[in-house]
């Protein structure tokens, strides 16, 4: 017989390693696909945000004055009350809501809370971009944006029809958010979900080592069993708590301790047979030694 080869392999920590890393790998991808449904989900509700905000900034003066939108000079009026220069309702609306809120008589900004980076004033008298013209003061639709760049920062936008009684579109109400906000919050959910992944795969990962070191040390005990089988050593048996076992170690215990004692009923069979092949040859001698 060859010379036997020494085996040192750990076939419950391979099965953990791979179970593990394909945990780990589902994790990564759980977050990627959860931080983009996180996107897509605040993208929904920020525009749908602005969009109540623009409504609510629309009854908010139509239920307040009455009359229709109209220029006198330079001054924005509704009905017989100047609008231009009056903030109140605009500025309480930001003040509770965090959304910056405009009003547009034509394509131009009336009244707002937008303000300079460098000076702090408000930014009035500037036109709207050719698309928000175009679908909402000539088509009378909504426009929806959210990568409208307003002085040099992103902003989600939502724009609606101002109209007059007639129903006459005469200019826009307008309701925006800075992108980074809702950037930030997303941020936020997708480092919580990573976080939480990474809690999971690390608990995961010291419960599959644990779980690896116990069955790897009853397959060992199983194996040394084996062995001591086939260098004919049957004294030594098979635990019984393995044997108990309602796994597949215990079918493999078990079967263990039934080769065990198949083949100590095989040599005490052939002890048997041996010892009565003795004794035959035994009884036999003295009748040849008689003939003699």
């Amino acid at each position: 017989m060859g010379k036997k080869s020494v085996k040192n392999g750990n076939l419950i920590g391979h099965i953990i390693t791979i179970a593990v890393i394909g945990l780990v790998a589902a994790c990564a991808i759980l977050c990627v696909v959860a931080g983009v449904m996180f996107a897509d989900i605040y993208h929904t509700t920020t525009l749908e945000e602005l969009k109540v905000a623009d409504e609510h900034l629309a009854s908010e003066f139509e239920g307040r004055y009455s009359g229709d939108w109209h220029m006198e000079g330079e001054d924005l009026y509704k009905g017989s009350t100047k609008i231009s220069g009056d903030y109140s309702i605009i500025d309480k609306l930001h003040s509770q809501t965090g959304v910056n809120y405009t009003i547009f008589f034509g394509q131009t900004r009336m009244i707002t809370t937008l303000t300079k980076k460098d000076s702090g004033d408000r930014i009035i008298g500037t036109d709207a971009t050719e698309a928000v013209i175009n679908k909402v003061l000539k088509g009378g639709q909504d426009f929806t944006s959210t990568k409208t760049d307003i002085q040099g920062q992103n902003y989600y936008v939502y724009y609606i029809p101002m109209k007059n009684s007639d129903g006459s579109v005469v200019g826009m109400y307008f309701a925006g958010r800075p992108s980074s906000d809702i950037t930030a919050d997303i941020r936020g959910k997708v480092i919580i979900a990573v976080v939480i992944s990474i809690i999971v795969a690390v608990g995961l990962s010291i419960a599959g080592v644990l779980i690896s070191r116990k069955y790897s040390v009853m397959m060992k005990q199983i194996a040394d069993n084996v062995k001591t089988i086939a260098e004919g050593n049957l004294k030594e048996g098979v635990a019984s708590s393995l044997i108990a076992r309602n796994d597949e170690l215990g079918i493999i215990a078990e079967s263990v301790s039934e080769l065990s004692d198949s083949r100590q009923q095989v040599m005490f069979t052939a002890r048997v047979v041996n010892l009565r092949s003795l004794q035959s040859r035994h009884h036999r001698l003295p009748v040849r030694l008689r003939m003699l």
